[in-house]
């Protein structure tokens, strides 16, 4: 295939792809042919990185960016049809931070005490901690892209983002999974896409496999105009500490007369927090 085969302005958003039935060869080979072709083969690209199409086909998604003296992993996999994701942070070699999200839930260990924090908003809504879907088929959302190389296993793609942001992206032939995006030298990190890797979360997808226990959120909160009503009980992991995010301890109390402050009462131990007063 030709150098620069195809320059073309995507203007397709996640909620309007078209998925197109072709194989992504068969797309490939009919490019010089119409624009259409050239836009279903950018809608084929957003549609086999996102997240939930990824995880078909392996069972773990890593996502290492590495910077300088910095580095991460982001890893991804499918737990009761619901996306599980670790992520660790590295600086000079020494952890940084570590988290694990999981629908509703952010999860962090310190020193051994796993404390998960959720939004009172997202249980209100029944919405996931975070949008996972577009962790890496963003990066071929509104971009111009070039096909400037290929070999037998993969295309390399280059993407003009804006006017002075740009990267190159290496996608596996058979299925257009991102392998690789390639910043250049000191605008940004440089990241590999490795499938089917060990999930750093297992321990944390072991607690939900464990026994549970129940805690009770019950949110009568007013700040000015805004307002937050909820009663909701969660079944979550025994040795899980589960309290609001965003609000003070001053503003969680364990009993509904809101007289008595908030403290953990251990393991295993069902509870109830009542939120109160403005935000923190």
């Amino acid at each position: 295939m030709k150098r620069g085969i195809i320059s073309i302005i995507c203007l397709i958003m996640l909620c309007g792809c078209t998925i197109n039935n072709d194989s992504p060869a068969e797309v490939i080979s009919n490019l010089e042919k119409t624009t259409q072709d050239a836009e279903l083969f950018v809608s084929d690209l957003i549609q086999a990185n996102q997240m939930s199409t990824l995880l078909t086909n392996a069972q773990t998604v890593c996502i290492e960016e590495k910077s300088n003296d910095y580095y991460s992993t982001d890893e991804y996999t499918l737990y009761n049809n619901s996306i599980a994701n670790s992520y660790t942070s590295y600086y000079n070699k020494e952890i940084a931070s570590q988290s694990f999200h999981y629908n509703c839930f952010n999860v962090h260990i310190i020193e051994n005490k796993v404390t998960a924090s959720v939004y009172v908003e997202q249980l209100i809504d029944n919405d996931s901690w975070i949008n996972h879907e577009t962790v890496l088929s963003r990066y071929f959302e509104n971009s111009m892209i070039d096909i400037i190389e290929e070999d037998d296993l993969n295309y390399r793609l280059s993407v003009q983002h804006t006017k002075d942001y740009s990267y190159e992206i290496i996608v596996d032939k058979s299925n257009l999974a991102i392998q690789s995006i390639q910043f250049p030298d000191d605008t940004g990190p440089q990241i590999n896409v490795v499938y089917d890797a060990e999930f750093e979360g297992n321990q944390l997808l072991e607690d939900l496999n464990g026994p549970h226990k129940k805690v009770e959120i019950i949110a009568d909160v007013y700040d000015g105009d805004y307002s937050i009503h909820l009663n909701k009980t969660l079944n979550v992991p025994a040795n899980w500490e589960v309290v609001p995010a965003c609000f003070d301890l001053h503003e969680l109390y364990t009993d509904s007369s809101c007289t008595t402050h908030y403290t953990y009462p251990g393991d295993g131990i069902d509870y109830s927090v009542y939120l109160t007063n403005a935000r923190g």
